[in-house]
């Protein structure tokens, strides 16, 4: 859709290059935010009902727990590709949901997932853009 990638794919590569040998690669908050004011695509992996709690603006619940998530992948990859920058989150600290969503990803052959390991919690210290209640 066109509200993805707002940036050029090079400018995008050049701060995030792919690394198609590992399932992520982590990223700051300050990355975070960076990536989400150039349109890349935020995936939360926590619980919809935690989602829709209060999530990244333009987040999509892809919860790791939940059984559609593998037909979410597939529908994703057709698409945004496999080669541009996706960022995915949890709740931080010892959260492993987006660490298990980018194992998901990496073994559809994404090649540049990006997990944000200090999660929804930092992104609301930061005064990231947030939005509460379900996927629109």
């Amino acid at each position: 859709s066109s509200d993805l990638f707002a940036a050029p794919k090079s400018e995008l590569l050049s701060r995030f290059p792919q690394h198609p040998d590992r399932p992520f690669a982590d990223v700051s908050g300050a990355d975070a935010l960076w990536a989400h004011g150039r349109g890349v695509p935020f995936l939360d992996a926590r619980r919809t009902k935690v989602y829709e709690e209060g999530h990244v603006a333009g987040a999509r619940s892809f919860s790791v727990w939940e059984s559609d998530v593998d037909q979410k992948v597939f529908a994703f990859q057709d698409e945004v590709g496999k080669d541009l920058p996706v960022v995915l989150y949890c709740s931080g600290g010892e959260c492993e949901d987006s660490h298990m969503l980018a194992d998901k990803l990496f073994g559809a052959g994404f090649a540049n997932v990006l997990v944000y390991k200090d999660g929804w919690p930092d992104w609301v210290k930061r005064g990231g853009p947030v939005r509460i209640g379900p996927t629109p």
